[in-house]
């Protein structure tokens, strides 16, 4: 029999030299696991494939030890620090450990036990990977990944992108510099959900120790590539009902992070603050995306009874768009809401539309107001990509994802665009003005 080694390649060990050893490997002779010092960070970023634990007799393997026990019983197996076998003689340098499963087999009635060895023991090696890291002399790598924001945006000790500079502040105010006691893989969607899969499968490949991204889109997409990797959520809507988390206080499994508040309340102060600019508004179109035309649905019960009516338009795509904006100008909407990831490369297109037919726009986040939003009103972003960098410090420091509560905001921004509103005609009242987190002469 033989059993997976990384990458998908499997064999039993022959006696062959250390270029050739299987990482996790079966003694003939003996019955028993022997697995090496390697393994263990190999196992737990998913690109092992086979049942057995690790090597290292040290604080981390002791841990795992008693995890173990807890899940198979004390009585089980025995671990010890074996003397090397002869058929380990070309590795000998190598640190070996034993699990030897001959005796007091766990017994488990209609569940083949290999497969519950594989479900155990990948339970117990599900532990923080940057210590792990650490432990075997190896700079921690984490992945940043941004569904909207550009690339080119994120790169540089100090990105041009407000939310990936304040990260990586954060990160250095934890001690954790790139480039000196950090690797950090950027990845960016570009607007584009549908490259969202491919990403997360390269950083799986890549074994990161944690996956710092945002939406629930993007955290879903994450999930289905490792349900292993630290996933850290810079912002995000619903993950307990989404089925991404257990609950908010203990979310278990491996993904945590910030979380908006509910986007039904939002939304709704959202347009009051249209009104409150433009008093006269009646109508407003929202540009929607598949993603959230429940959301939007909920927004627009809420507004029942209200004197503003509002509509959803699909609006994710480039035929789309050009279709919503067209069904703007024919329906003569006095109003635009928008600014959902799958907006953000449209987002100078839609401000300059909104100008050009003399419409007032609300928008989620500041980036969309800086591109020429009459406003934008949120969960501050800049404080979320802050409070995930410690997210980020800890698990690297060895705790686990699932035992880090998810956490919401506290501090909103409110962006107004002075400049789109002169050329709009409009006059901010004074009272918004001072409420305002920043104002765009």
């Amino acid at each position: 029999m033989s059993f997976g080694v990384p990458r998908g390649r499997t064999r039993d060990f022959t006696g062959d030299s250390c270029r050739r050893l299987p990482h996790i490997l079966k003694l003939k002779s003996s019955g028993a696991f022997f697995v090496d010092a390697a393994a263990l960070s190999d196992f737990a970023a998913g690109s092992l494939f086979g049942w057995a634990s690790t090597g290292t007799v040290n604080a981390k393997a002791r841990a795992i030890r008693r995890a173990i026990r807890r899940i198979m019983g004390s009585s089980s197996f025995e671990w010890a620090r074996s003397t090397v076998p002869p058929e380990l003689e070309p590795c000998k340098e190598t640190r070996w450990s034993v699990i030897d499963l001959r005796r007091h087999p766990p017994h488990h009635p209609g569940m083949d036990r290999r497969r519950f060895l594989l479900t155990s023991l990948a339970g117990a090696l599900a532990a923080p990977l940057a210590a792990q890291a650490q432990q075997a002399g190896r700079t921690p790598r984490i992945a940043l990944v941004l569904g909207g924001t550009p690339l080119g945006e994120m790169t540089g000790l100090e990105p041009r992108s407000p939310y990936a500079k304040a990260f990586l502040h954060a990160l250095r105010r934890f001690g954790w510099v790139e480039g000196q006691n950090l690797h950090i893989e950027r990845r960016s969607g570009e607007g584009m959900s549908a490259r969202a899969a491919g990403i997360f499968a390269e950083l799986v490949e890549l074994r990161v120790d944690v996956v710092v991204t945002g939406t629930t889109e993007y955290a879903r997409e994450a999930r289905r590539a490792t349900n292993v990797i630290p996933i850290v959520l810079i912002h995000s809507t619903e993950l307990v009902a989404s089925g991404l988390a257990v609950s908010v206080t203990r979310p278990g499994g491996n993904v945590t992070g910030l979380e908006f508040p509910d986007p039904r309340d939002v939304w709704p102060k959202r347009l009051q603050l249209l009104q409150e600019i433009a008093p006269g508004l009646t109508r407003v179109a929202l540009l929607s995306a598949p993603d959230r035309t429940v959301l939007l649905t909920a927004v627009q019960r809420s507004l029942l009874g209200r004197s503003l009516q509002v509509e959803l338009l699909d609006a994710d795509s480039d035929e789309r768009m050009t279709t919503a904006l067209a069904t703007v100008v024919r329906r003569r909407f006095q109003g635009l809401g928008f600014g959902f990831v799958q907006h953000t490369p449209y987002r100078s297109r839609i401000a300059e539309f909104a100008i050009t037919h003399r419409l007032p726009t609300v928008a989620t986040s500041r980036e969309f107001a800086e591109a020429g939003a009459l406003l934008a009103y949120d969960a501050s972003l800049l404080e979320m990509a802050t409070r995930a960098a410690d997210y980020v410090n800890k698990i690297l420091k060895g705790a686990k994802a699932g035992d880090l509560p998810i956490e919401q905001p506290t501090k909103f921004d409110l962006v107004i665009n002075q400049k789109t509103a002169k050329a709009l005609g409009l006059t901010i009242p004074p009272s918004l003005l001072l409420r305002a987190d920043q104002v765009i002469e």
